[in-house]
């Protein structure tokens, strides 16, 4: 094992879903007789990014123009367990976990347009370290981290919270009933929420004013 006798795994075993339960397991490997440490700690953490790449002609020059946002949506930190003593002995480990996830999460997905220069993200991430006392964890063999898919919720599918698009009305120059007047057209959907497999509703009103 080298300078590094402490290895973390995670495995899991469940499909992560929005008001679900997301299981699976931690695996330890001390090598050494003993390994100082606090705890061991699990980090999920969800966020949205957004990048959005233009193009602005100026003094007869095409510049490139990048905006950038991001939010965090979600982060929880939790001690999977506490070692007595500040200790683990040599041996291999293997711990289970379960996390109840909020059932209002919106769902992972991505979006890539220009050659993926433009693109909008909503990502998950489940990492394991052990917490040794100094701080937070760094990138070595202690620490683990796990791409969490989050597929929409059962309540998301289900959900009846409507969206309608206000009638507007829209002038015409010539129809099949006439050649002057207007039209009056909107839309609504079951579901202000989509999530993967999901079908959304979609209704058409319209009503021809013309004379």
């Amino acid at each position: 094992m080298g300078n590094t006798p402490t290895k973390v795994g995670i495995r899991l075993e469940s499909t992560a879903e929005a008001g679900s339960i997301l299981k699976g397991r931690i695996y330890l490997s001390v090598q050494t007789v003993r390994e100082r440490a606090c705890s061991l700690n699990l980090i999920l953490e969800g966020e949205e990014n957004a990048q959005i790449v233009t193009y602005e002609k100026i003094n007869d020059k095409r510049q490139k123009k990048i905006n950038r946002d991001s939010s965090v949506l979600y982060k929880m930190e939790v001690p999977l367990i506490k070692f007595i003593r500040g200790q683990i002995k040599r041996g291999q480990y293997e711990y289970p976990f379960e996390w109840p996830l909020p059932d209002d999460l919106p769902s992972s997905m991505l979006c890539q347009i220009d050659n993926k220069s433009s693109f909008c993200e909503i990502k998950y991430k489940l990492t394991a370290y052990l917490d040794k006392g100094n701080g937070l964890p760094k990138i070595n063999d202690s620490t683990i981290s796990t791409s969490v898919v989050l597929l929409g919720g059962v309540s998301d599918r289900n959900r009846q919270d409507r969206a309608r698009v206000a009638l507007q009305e829209y002038p015409v120059n010539a129809s099949c009933f006439g050649n002057q007047g207007t039209i009056t057209m909107g839309l609504d959907v079951d579901t202000a929420v989509a999530a993967p497999q999901g079908t959304i509703h979609v209704g058409i009103i319209g009503k021809n004013n013309s004379t």
